[in-house]
């Protein structure tokens, strides 16, 4: 899969709006370690959007220079086509 940009995204827990988000820059087949594919959607690629938890926020932290704080912020990562 060329031409796409994974991002980490953060929302305030207050209004659920986005925050920040940073590029994470990580190859598909690391990502099938930090988040277990949903059972009921066919996503190989892993392009649909799935939620940081603190079974992976140890992993994900290597990755990027934003802290995380899960008591302050909901996360996930998402995929967009790049330019």
């Amino acid at each position: 899969m060329d031409n796409i940009n994974r991002y980490i995204s953060w929302f305030s827990k207050e209004d659920e709006f986005l925050v920040g988000e940073e590029l994470f820059s990580i190859e598909t087949e690391k990502i099938k370690d930090l988040f277990p594919p949903y059972p009921d959607l066919d996503d190989p690629h892993y392009l649909h959007q799935y939620d940081v938890t603190e079974k992976n926020i140890e992993r994900i932290q290597t990755y990027i220079k934003h802290r995380i704080d899960l008591d302050k912020y909901d996360y996930e990562m998402s995929t967009v086509a790049a330019d």
